[in-house]
């Protein structure tokens, strides 16, 4: 079944709320179910320079500082999944549309004879056979022999059909290009939102720093630590994810587009060899 571009966003919008949910069950998400990361880092430090007490109160205050600008699920990391499975929407759309730009390859709609001749009066064939699947915009092959073979029915010359093959060559590829935009798009928010909770988790373990009068850091310090890990925990881990979901992204979308550019040159040399190079002109 081949999605829409709307129905293809909606769908894996849905997976990734599904998907948020799940994580929701399977990891902690309150201020007394800590990540499981910081909670190691904050077990050795408390094992070694604080009392248990003491270093389960400090903690406390440090979830309930970062809970109280981003409360569960409304942060930033559940954000990223949102447009990373976006992004594998817009994805799975355009290899949808490479595709069927593969398939359309496969139709006979020019000459296979090495030995054929067109003439102006026989592009016309050509043209009403291929009129109908010109429509879809993903067909490369059979908009390409609709749109060279009414020229040279029309125009009778040979030198101004080559000349609309090209320029249809480089508008479509140009189209090809913009269609991506959207998947770029994402590939930079990603990291973007990366960066952004990095900030937001050093501002939370400054936060923890800036409440200590300064006269008393030296004897605080240590008693602050285990606070301070837990900002930034969520500044590190936001800013590793959003790299390895732009990585993924990336990855896959030089797939697609590589796979759908050659469906498109290999139309273009298709019409060259069968169409172009076979062009007759009575003088």
């Amino acid at each position: 079944m081949r999605l829409s571009r709307v129905a293809s966003a909606l769908v894996f919008l849905l997976g990734g709320l599904v998907f948020v949910g799940v994580l929701s069950v399977v990891l902690p998400v309150n201020a007394t179910q800590p990540n499981s990361v910081a909670q190691f880092l904050i077990d050795k430090t408390c094992a070694t320079v604080a009392g248990n007490e003491q270093c389960e109160a400090l903690v406390a205050t440090g979830r309930r500082v970062v809970n109280s600008v981003f409360v569960y699920p409304f942060t930033i990391q559940n954000l990223m999944w949102i447009v990373f499975f976006f992004g594998l929407g817009e994805v799975v759309y355009r290899m949808q549309e490479g595709t069927v730009s593969r398939k359309s390859l496969r139709g006979s709609w020019l000459p296979d004879a090495p030995d054929a001749i067109i003439q102006p009066e026989d592009a016309g064939a050509f043209w009403v056979k291929a009129s109908e699947d010109a429509r879809d915009e993903a067909a490369f092959l059979p908009r390409l022999v609709y749109a060279i073979s009414g020229q040279f029915q029309t125009s009778r010359s040979i030198n101004q059909t080559n000349t609309l093959l090209n320029s249809q060559l480089e508008l479509m590829g140009h189209a090809i290009d913009v269609k991506y935009s959207m998947i770029r798009f994402t590939v930079w928010l990603l990291p973007t939102l990366g960066f952004m909770g990095t900030v937001y988790g050093l501002m939370i373990a400054l936060g923890v720093v800036g409440g200590v009068d300064p006269g008393e850091f030296a004897d605080e310090a240590v008693n602050l630590f285990p606070a301070m890990i837990e900002g930034i925990s969520v500044a590190f881990s936001t800013t590793l994810l959003g790299l390895l979901q732009s990585a993924v992204l990336v990855t896959l979308m030089h797939l697609v587009q590589e796979r759908e550019e050659k469906a498109l040159n290999d139309a273009g040399r298709h019409c060259l060899e069968r169409f172009i190079n076979r062009l007759y002109v009575k003088s």
